[in-house]
This record gives C-alpha cells, structure tokens and sequence, in this order.
C-alpha cells in the first residue's frame, strides 16, 4: 500500500501497463496515468529436447506453470486443484517451473507436493530451457490473484500454447475470448477449468 502511495505521488510521471491499474489510480488518487501495455518481441532461442528429458517429460503431456513460488501467483491453490483431479485426468504431468528467494509457511507448503511424481519442480528456468518448456507445454495456466500485465500469459500467447488464466480483469483483458477462465482463489473451478482442459485439447489449440 505504500509502494502504491509513493507510484502516485512521488514520480514526475507514473505509466501503467494496464486499465486496471489506470483506473485505480484515478479512483482512489485522481491521477490519470497514461498506459502503456507490456508486449513481448520475437522470441529468438534454440529448442532442444534434452530440456524435457532433465525432467522426465514428454512434448504436449504436461500442464505447466512459470512465476514466483508466492501467494499471488497461486502455485499452491493449483497444486491443490491438479491433486483433486480424477484418475482419468492424471495421464498428463505439472511442471511448477519458478522459485522464490523467500522461503516462508507458503512456500514450504508448496515444496511438500514435490514428493508426488506427476508434479515436477525445475526451479528457476530462462533462456533456452525456459522457452522449450514453455513452446512444449500442453497448456499453460495462470492462476494469480493479482498481476499487472502478465509477461508469461504474453508469451504462452506468442507461442500459440492454449491458456487457463484467473478471471482477474488484467488476465482477462489479455486472452480476450481464448483460453479457460476459472474464478480467481476457487479450487473447484479450477479443477473444472484443468478437466476441460484436457477433454477439449485439439479445440483449445485451433484457437490459440
């Protein structure tokens, strides 16, 4: 709330990546900050396989997620809904691809479903390895609470990978009507959004 405070009223000028944020600050400060969405240029990286077989998985079997192993980004409420899914759905693997640098409650949390082996943490990703896992990904889900403009929904988009994102307005005003959309912090809904998901592959990937 602080940060927030300062973004709007200490800089000589203050630009927002999305209407979301715009409207806020003009709500609660009267500031109408100019907006400049984020984007993402060609994608230039050499693909390899060898990344999948670090991990153990294969091209278009698994779900994954990239971001910050932090409350916001909603690891742990999808690591939840993955495990609630039923047997029939459990032919494809997670990736939770990302780390934190603080090690918390929430995050040891997250670190006890390392013991299952359909659930696979790689940790920090970039470059090469990063864009292989995320061009080889069967689908590619977002489950935040709260983003800005999200730079990993941007570039499963440029690669075409098909989305699951929370319903919050800066995902939403991102993929439009591709992708699912579940209800941000419901796990039920989310584990429906992960079934379709599965059941309505082929479609999902005409659309992206």
């Amino acid at each position: 709330k602080l940060a927030t405070f300062f973004s709007a009223i200490v800089p000589d000028k203050t630009i927002c990546v999305g209407i979301a944020d715009h409207d806020f600050f003009l709500q609660k400060y009267g500031k109408n900050f100019e907006v400049i969405p984020n984007g993402v240029s060609k994608i230039a990286y050499d693909y390899s396989e060898k990344y999948l077989k670090k991990y153990n998985i294969e091209k278009d079997k698994y779900l994954l997620f990239m971001a910050r192993l932090v409350h916001e980004k909603g690891p742990l409420l999808l690591l939840k809904a993955f495990m609630e899914l039923p047997e029939k759905y459990k032919n494809v693997k997670l990736v939770i691809a990302g780390d934190t640098n603080y090690h918390d409650d929430y995050y040891n949390k997250i670190k006890k479903y390392s013991k299952y082996p359909g659930i696979i943490f790689t940790g920090f990703v970039d470059g090469n390895e990063k864009y292989t896992l995320l061009e080889s990904s069967l689908c590619f889900i977002q489950p935040s609470s709260i983003e800005g403009m999200s730079i990993g929904v941007l570039e499963a988009m440029y690669f075409g990978i098909p989305i699951i994102v929370s319903d919050i307005h800066e995902n939403t005003s991102i993929t439009n009507s591709f992708g699912l959309v579940f209800e941000k912090n419901n796990e039920k809904s989310l584990v429906l959004a992960l079934q379709r998901s599965e059941e309505h592959t082929s479609e999902l990937q005409s659309h992206s």
